[in-house]
């Protein structure tokens, strides 16, 4: 069985790359947040130290800003990107050499599965999917269930879910009950060939020939593009930006927030630590710490304070709809640990303010930048 929200048949990895990546986007504004409230503590000790709500705080002391307003924008499609977009097609459509026989470690199996509780079917436990049998993908025991399993033979075995897989209390924390069979193993993979007949078949016979299927996908991309331009331009304006200080106290959250956002995942998933490290390439805890926290803390401390002192040069405002919807989505992520939106909301007002200061830049950026929608 795969973690919650896996509906698609996303992998755990996958699925807990997603995750952190939306962890570590949120710090973009919640360490500013965390270092503006802290030196708020230290106002009596030293009367230099503001919060981040006094008009007496200037971001432009801790960073230079380039000329981003004469940057242009590139946000062309590159035949590079049509490749991509070709080559995930392609996989997405590949198939595999139908094997009969027993299941053994390292193989790849299509499997139909049902999980139930107490002789009731849950929803959220059945389903149809690809696995890798040992990678480590879907949960441990539900993997090791398959192993000598044999093609078209039903499986039947308990599995004890941990708290977080799903979100879902009818089943997190509980005794599920399944029931799987192999319907064959993988062998060779079968990658079809990207030519008009393929075309016309995925797209139910709307496109005929590979060259107009190539323009719908180029009129695709550059349609997303332009409408995550945004995105595009505070990448861009990110580099013509130098910090001049980086304030110890949001250097230290920004490094313990970074940090945390791992330990969440690895709590949520059974993970340990150096476990959640390795999928993004880190030996363990002690490298990651030594070589590597430091940057990340930087390059979070970096985006916040771009942020405060291009709305400060551009007098960006943000409007109460748009801190609302800041608000209703950063509380959906972490309803579970506030019994109220309400609560939620005193505890973290200033990484909401942050975050949403963040959004109405980007959009500022978006509407008065310099775009290029020609090809790479």
């Amino acid at each position: 069985m795969k973690n919650k929200n896996n509906s698609k048949g996303m992998s755990k990895t996958v699925f807990v790359t997603a995750i952190i990546c939306v962890l570590i986007v949120g710090l973009v504004s919640g360490i500013a947040a965390g270092y503006f409230l802290n030196q708020n503590k230290k106002e009596e000790k030293s009367s230099e130290q503001v919060s981040s709500y006094s008009k007496d705080f200037d971001a432009l002391k801790y960073i230079e800003i380039g000329d981003y307003k004469n940057i242009t924008v590139n946000v062309g499609v590159s035949e590079d990107d049509i490749k991509s977009e070709i080559d995930s097609m392609l996989e997405d459509n590949t198939k595999y050499e139908k094997k009969q026989g027993k299941v053994k470690d390292g193989d790849k199996v299509y499997a139909k599965y049902a999980g139930s509780i107490k002789g009731k079917k849950i929803d959220v436990t059945c389903g149809e999917d690809y696995i890798d049998v040992g990678s480590g993908d879907w949960l441990e025991d539900f993997e090791k269930a398959l192993l000598g399993a044999r093609t078209g033979k039903k499986v039947k075995f308990t599995c004890k879910v941990p708290k977080g897989t799903y979100d879902d209390e009818r089943v997190d924390g509980h005794n599920v009950d399944f029931e799987i069979t192999v319907d064959y193993i993988c062998g060779k993979k079968i990658v079809p060939k990207f030519n008009n007949k393929f075309v016309n078949q995925i797209s139910s016979g709307k496109y005929k020939t590979v060259s107009e299927y190539k323009k719908y996908i180029k009129e695709k991309l550059l349609k997303e593009n332009k409408n995550d331009r945004g995105d595009y331009a505070w990448s861009d304006v990110m580099e013509v930006c130098n910090v001049i200080k980086y304030p110890s106290d949001m250097m230290a959250l920004a490094e313990k927030e970074n940090l945390q956002g791992y330990y969440d995942m690895a709590e949520i998933y059974g993970y340990s630590i150096d476990e959640v490290l390795k999928q993004y390439g880190y030996n363990n805890l002690e490298d990651f710490k030594k070589y590597n926290l430091k940057e990340l803390a930087k390059d979070t401390v970096k985006e916040n304070l771009a942020a405060m002192a291009i709305a400060k040069l551009e007098n960006i405002k943000y409007s109460d709809e748009d801190y609302k919807s800041v608000l209703d989505e950063e509380y959906e992520y972490n309803s579970e640990k506030y019994a109220t939106k309400s609560d939620y909301e005193k505890e973290n007002k200033e990484a909401i303010i942050n975050e949403t200061t963040l959004n109405v830049v980007k959009k500022w950026l978006a509407d008065n930048l310099k775009y290029d929608y020609s090809k790479v």
